[in-house]
């Protein structure tokens, strides 16, 4: 079972969590694994802080564009605001919103310890996210 890119942060409670990881080890198979890729939230920023990404010009289709992220934060949540601005139509504009939990890593190995899940571990270095890895116990 897969999740990645940062997909698990878009539920909005440790108990939603807890609920996605504790089926996706129902979903595997004995002997499988749940995999993850997500940011590893550190410090929180204080509610009311706005942080700009810009991620540059990019080429799509033969028209170039420009990508920015604004991140709203509130507590541990944040609304995220992606922005894609063409450079070749300024009337052309595409912006899009989700809101994301900012949990750690930290507190989503241990979800999946607690659910069941063995062999619980943080892969760094290999994606451009930490990834983490639980296997699913075989059957008796």
């Amino acid at each position: 079972m897969i999740a990645c890119d940062n997909a698990l942060p878009h539920l909005l409670s440790i108990g939603e969590i807890r609920n996605a990881l504790e089926e996706m080890q129902r979903c595997a198979q004995p002997g499988g694994a749940v995999l993850l890729s997500m940011r590893d939230y550190a410090l929180l920023p204080p509610s009311g802080t706005i942080e700009h990404r810009p991620y540059g010009e990019r080429e799509w289709n033969g028209r170039r564009y420009l990508a920015e992220q604004e991140w709203r934060w509130n507590g541990p949540t944040y609304q995220l605001v992606m922005r894609i601005h063409s450079l070749d139509n300024a009337d052309e504009r595409i912006e899009v919103e989700t809101t994301y939990l900012a949990v750690s890593v930290s507190t989503v190995l241990g979800l999946m310890s607690e659910v069941g899940l063995q062999s619980v571990q943080r892969i760094d270095n290999v994606y451009y996210q930490p990834l983490l890895v639980g296997t699913v116990s075989r059957a008796a």
